[in-house]
């Protein structure tokens, strides 16, 4: 995230959106496996940046990352959820962590989205 402007980050991120929302995911290894690999390190990422740069956590790009990870959970079975994660964080108190230090209402991210 360093070397990228925020029009940047923000762009990038705006793609992906698009894409989550426009294409259907069928193939169940990207929704199980490759998709919580990738929230768990945005999450990772954000915590950090915000962590060592609080102002930050008012940047459009976090709340942007915010709303992608929102809508990556909503694309990631069940049954991943469950799955004990190999990393040392619990990744419900990252969300809320970054939740309260981005200024958002609680309900903006819907934790517990609707089973398929």
């Amino acid at each position: 995230m360093k070397d990228l402007t925020e029009e940047d980050k923000t762009g990038a991120i705006d793609l992906t959106l698009f894409l989550l929302r426009s294409l259907p995911m069928q193939d169940d290894e990207v929704r199980s496996i490759h998709l919580p690999v990738i929230f768990a390190a945005i999450t990772e990422d954000l915590l950090h940046e915000i962590n060592n740069d609080p102002s930050k956590a008012a940047e459009a790009s976090v709340r942007n990352c915010l709303a992608l990870q929102e809508e990556m959970f909503q694309h990631i079975p069940l049954e991943s959820h469950s799955r004990r994660s190999e990393l040392n964080v619990d990744a419900s108190d990252i969300s809320f962590s970054l939740l309260a230090h981005s200024h958002l209402p609680m309900h903006s991210m819907d934790l517990n989205p609707p089973a398929n």
